[in-house]
């Protein structure tokens, strides 16, 4: 599986999903509870996964470098 969640993103990703998980705990209805606790599994999942679906879907499922950033140029004396 290839890592789409960058380094940087990773404490911004436990920060989430901690506050998710504190407002869960403190919601007062079961459906909240659900979807918030749900939301911070899935966050702390793709901080564990280093692969986020989300972040697949929106890259158009390549999470590879860009072609244009690996070409190299070589310059031809005359």
């Amino acid at each position: 599986m290839v890592t789409n969640v960058s380094a940087s993103e990773r404490t911004p990703r436990i920060v989430i999903a901690l506050a998710a998980g504190v407002a869960g705990a403190l919601a007062p209805s079961l459906l909240l509870k659900g979807v918030l606790t749900g939301a911070a599994v899935a966050m702390l999942t793709t901080v564990a996964t280093g692969y986020c679906p989300i972040n697949a879907a929106l890259d158009g499922g390549n999470a590879e470098t860009p072609h244009w950033r690996t070409l190299k140029t070589h310059r031809v004396e005359a």
